[in-house]
């Protein structure tokens, strides 16, 4: 595991390895609270709905527990761009179906999170790695576990 201090906006960027198995004790310790310090009030945990990912959603959930923290679970959907060979295909139909898929798949996972944890569901649909960015930005998130 690597952290290291975002020099941009002053917050902390976490790398992990496929091979760690938990970061955390699921637990919170006794004083968790009177951190003034270094508090999480929303994690962004990008989400594609692979095994990798949900590893890194499992990371969030000490953090969430121990600093009574938001998991915002965001997916974001890639959007299908026609090229001119397939004039008869129906882009609004794919986009549509795409959108109520990762609907559907977010409300699963979202479903499988303990109930002491507050989550939020975030969908966006543009890149992955900008949309994200933007995302953290515009939720104020304090956090980002990502999967690689």
């Amino acid at each position: 595991m690597k952290i290291k201090r975002n020099k941009r906006n002053g917050g902390v960027i976490m790398q992990l390895d496929r091979k760690e198995k938990q970061i955390l004790d699921a637990t919170p310790t006794p004083d968790a609270s009177t951190l003034s310090i270094f508090q999480l009030k929303k994690i962004l945990v990008p989400v594609d709905f692979s095994e990798c990912a949900s590893k890194a959603l499992q990371y969030a959930l000490p953090f969430a527990r121990q600093f009574g923290a938001t998991i915002l679970v965001t997916h974001v959907i890639q959007p299908y761009i026609p090229i001119p060979e397939m004039s008869g295909v129906d882009v609004e139909l794919i986009d549509a179906q795409m959108h109520e898929a990762a609907e559907r798949e977010l409300k699963v996972l979202c479903q499988s999170l303990p109930g002491d944890i507050s989550f939020e569901q975030v969908l966006r649909v543009g890149n992955a790695h900008l949309e994200i960015v933007k995302a953290a930005k515009e939720l104020a998130a304090d956090l980002i576990i990502v999967a690689t």
